[in-house]
């Protein structure tokens, strides 16, 4: 929201987030740098009263990091290396995928399991 709490337009929230994004990485590339630009930018967008929410998942079984604004679009800043618009300001594709409680627990107890195996090479 602006200071006079009118919410701001997608041009002005898009202009925000492209100048946040080459003052973190300058002319460098977006790629593999999703959570490095989204978890400041999701913070910096709360600050200016943009609720959001930093959101994981995967891209076309990538393992990715976006914003999930109020209203449900998304923001991703680093679309790019998706062959998406560098700054993508939408409703969230369908090929994203946001990880769901269950996901979590898949991957606790697929860790435990390579524990557990790593372990029993090491006592053998």
């Amino acid at each position: 929201m602006s200071t006079d709490n009118k919410p701001l337009l997608d041009k002005e929230i898009i202009r925000i987030v492209k100048e946040f994004v080459k003052g973190l990485l300058g002319n460098k590339p977006t790629v593999d740098k999703c959570y490095m630009v989204c978890s400041p930018l999701s913070a910096y967008l709360s600050f200016l009263e943009i609720e959001n929410t930093l959101t994981e998942g995967e891209v076309n079984e990538y393992h990715h990091f976006w914003i999930t604004l109020s209203d449900g679009r998304i923001i991703d800043p680093t679309a790019d290396q998706f062959g998406l618009l560098n700054i993508y300001l939408k409703n969230k594709p369908s090929y994203y995928r946001q990880y769901t409680s269950d996901d979590y627990n898949q991957k606790i107890n697929d860790a435990i399991i390579k524990f557990n195996q790593q372990c029993q090479t090491i006592n053998h």
